[in-house]
């Protein structure tokens, strides 16, 4: 969202255009730039009017926001914030729109609203114009996750048998391909000894109707076009790692919602996958079924949802505010470089790229770690920070607890956490007899790598020096180490 002060900053017609505030306007491909309906009042008090007829006839090329959160003097009282003046109403439910969320970053060069953001917990989405600028010309590059590579369709051969059964399906399929080539479509790929193995292709529409039904999604689509796996790699669980990588790359394009088409006859185990991470049916596309689903909260309901519903329907995205338990979790460096390859040894090493190196629990988005921790304080929904013992000690891995289990049935566990743990049947029954009791298991979503890793001697100073075994940390324990990983 763009304060009055920053449209006037790149609107004002006595005033150069810079070239990075071109630029930022170019990129409405990742961002969605709002205003609040307040600020047409707060345009109508600008007391230059030859600006203030110009602004007012160019704010109308920005988005509105149609949905708001309901603002009145007990709310700002309760956030510390003055609401004396006409600007500051304005100013505060600006704001609000960021403390909820409404929207993802604010955008202002007022210096107060800086400081109640600061007062708010939300000076991270508080943003100068020219802090965005810079932040923007930086983020939109997703990261790319071990053994999967970020190109473009013209890195691609349309005669690759990998493509043979989608020409059967698709006739024109190859001039498509091309079409997409030329245009330089970017597309995640894994390849193994020079052969395509699995692709998702990206298509960034915007908003649209996106089925046979008039389906309309709220704010920006990004399409995963042509998301397939090759058989040869079924069982490796691969799908799961590009569809996160494609979850990675939406959420850099600023996507509210993804999806995809499909024929379910052809392929029912992608529709089973994309089902157990928050995808829903919709209606049809050309005979293709379209299965899709948001990744942020963009609409009314999703602000009542439950941390675990939040995190299942929302995925990547989960709730983090202080009424969601926070735990730091004390993991081995060998399981650390199997459940997490993409900050391991190995991923840096010459055989990154190769997907049969890497174990199935290394792949997936739901993993398992199990303990003889006697902790029963970890709910569903509950952040858990990996932190990896003995030799870096360090934080970097976050997820999001879905399931817990105590049991000393080694058969049930099995069932819970085949292909997503490091242990096999034997390690199980092992750690059973040694534990003298159940072992906790504990079924979790990787949600998110911090951009840095937080060392123990930081996490000293946030008075989280002993880390033998699971430990609740406070809200503000974990905002440090967020704050302390970027």
């Amino acid at each position: 969202m763009l304060d009055t002060n920053a449209l006037i900053a790149i609107e004002d017609p006595n005033a150069v255009l810079l070239e990075k505030y071109t630029e930022m306007l170019k990129r409405t491909n990742d961002f969605a730039f709002y205003i609040h309906p307040m600020q047409f009042e707060d345009i109508k008090r600008d007391k230059d009017e030859r600006r203030k007829q110009i602004l007012s006839s160019r704010v109308k090329r920005y988005r509105v926001l149609e949905s708001t959160p309901h603002c009145d003097a007990a709310y700002f009282d309760g956030l510390g914030w003055t609401h004396g003046s006409e600007n500051d109403v304005v100013d505060n439910n600006l704001l609000a729109c960021v403390v909820n969320p409404y929207v993802d970053y604010l955008v202002t060069d007022d210096r107060r609203m800086h400081r109640k953001a600061s007062q708010a917990g939300v000076e991270e989405s508080v943003y100068t114009l020219d802090e965005f600028c810079e932040m923007a010309d930086n983020s939109l590059k997703p990261p790319s996750l071990a053994c999967v590579r970020n190109g473009t369709c013209s890195e691609l051969d349309p005669d690759d048998a990998f493509f043979d059964s989608l020409r059967t399906d698709y006739p024109d399929f190859n001039s498509w391909l091309e079409r997409r080539s030329r245009e330089q479509r970017e597309c995640s790929f894994i390849k193994e000894d020079g052969e395509l193995r699995a692709l998702c292709i990206y298509k960034h529409e915007g908003k649209r109707i996106i089925d046979d039904c008039g389906f309309e999604p709220e704010g920006d689509i990004v399409k995963f076009c042509t998301f397939k796996v090759d058989a040869k790699l079924q069982g490796s669980k691969i799908g799961e790692r590009l569809f996160h990588q494609a979850f990675l790359v939406a959420a850099a394009w600023g996507a509210s919602y993804v999806y995809f088409t499909v024929r379910e006859d052809k392929q029912p185990q992608l529709v089973e996958l994309a089902l157990d991470f928050g995808f829903e049916k919709k209606g049809h596309y050309k005979g293709d079924r379209v299965i899709g689903k948001y990744i942020r909260p963009v609409l009314p309901e999703h602000l009542a949802l439950e941390k675990l519903e939040y995190e299942q329907t929302l995925y990547p995205s989960y709730r983090d505010d202080v009424t969601v338990n926070k735990f730091l979790v004390p993991i081995q460096p060998h399981y650390h470089e199997l459940l997490f390859p993409d900050i391991a040894a190995f991923s840096q090493g010459l055989f990154r790229d190769m997907p049969t190196m890497y174990e199935p629990e290394s792949n997936t988005i739901r993993k398992a770690y199990l303990c003889k921790a006697p902790t029963n304080q970890i709910e569903p929904g509950d952040i858990l920070l990996f932190y990896r013992s003995e030799d870096r000690q360090e934080v970097q891995a976050i997820g999001v607890a879905v399931g817990i289990l105590r049991s000393n049935d080694v058969d049930l566990i099995l069932s819970k956490v085949r292909n997503r743990s490091v242990y096999r049947e034997a390690q199980i029954a092992s750690m059973m007899a040694g534990s003298g009791g159940r072992l906790l298991t504990i079924c979790f979503d990787l949600v998110r790598y911090l951009d840095s890793p937080v060392s123990l001697e930081k996490m000293k100073a946030m008075d989280l020096a002993v880390l033998r075994t699971i430990r609740r940390i406070t809200d503000e324990q974990y905002r440090l180490i967020l704050e302390a990983g970027q």
